[in-house]
């Protein structure tokens, strides 16, 4: 088999089949079209964003009692059944559906690495703690990820949250339509670079109709060349 993506074969005679031989054989060209179906879901639907935004509605709801549970003491595996439970009941208007991808929810030093579920560890004083969570909707999802501080964080903490903050609006403004990637990105690398920061992993990708293990769409990333 070739390894060009563009594979041409030829196809003999099947009498039975209609193929005649004449010509003696034809050509079939079978085009790589990996991801395709992936790049056509980038652009949604009336519905599909109305199913999201009912997930993303869902999302700040279990986030907010995420967050609200986060105190000293406190199990994260509590803190995490309290986000699952608000995940799957939703609102009173519509209700939710498990998520493509379980809380993320690391912890002090644990935070150092993505994707990290909880444990049975307590929030203590001082301690960062992370809540990657999203909620779905008809299998949409909408994920949210937040940073919470137990304590008073001091002005280094404040000084960098402030500088994330400016620097997502920058990305925000700068996306148009047209405009590649990593102009974006390179947008938000300027503005946190000019605060002393950096940032080497991508900081954005689409996300959309998934199952688990995963929500996103394996396409997009917002990300330097």
């Amino acid at each position: 088999m070739p390894n060009n993506p563009h594979h041409s074969y030829r196809v003999t005679n099947y009498p039975a089949l209609g193929i005649s031989n004449k010509p003696n054989y034809f050509i079939i060209k079978i085009l790589n079209a990996s991801h395709m179906i992936n790049w056509i879901r980038t652009v949604k639907s009336e519905n599909e964003l109305k199913y999201m935004r009912q997930a993303g509605i869902i999302t700040e709801k279990a986030m907010n009692i995420g967050i609200a549970a986060i105190a000293e003491g406190v199990r994260e595996c509590d803190v995490a059944a309290d986000i699952w439970h608000a995940q799957i009941a939703g609102t009173n208007a519509f209700g939710g559906e498990y998520p493509g991808l379980m809380p993320a929810m690391p912890t002090g030093e644990r935070s150092n690495a993505p994707h990290l579920s909880w444990s049975d560890n307590r929030y203590h004083k001082q301690q960062i703690g992370i809540l990657e969570i999203g909620a779905c909707k008809m299998r949409y999802n909408a994920p949210l990820a937040r940073t919470v501080y137990v304590g008073t964080p001091d002005n280094t903490y404040n000084d960098f949250t402030e500088t994330i903050n400016e620097g997502l609006k920058v990305m925000l403004e700068a996306i148009k339509v047209g405009v590649p990637c990593e102009d974006i990105e390179l947008k938000w690398r300027k503005h946190i670079e000019a605060k002393g920061y950096s940032k080497k992993s991508r900081v954005g990708y689409p996300v959309g109709l998934g199952y688990p293990p995963d929500w996103g769409e394996q396409t997009i990333s917002l990300r330097a060349p």
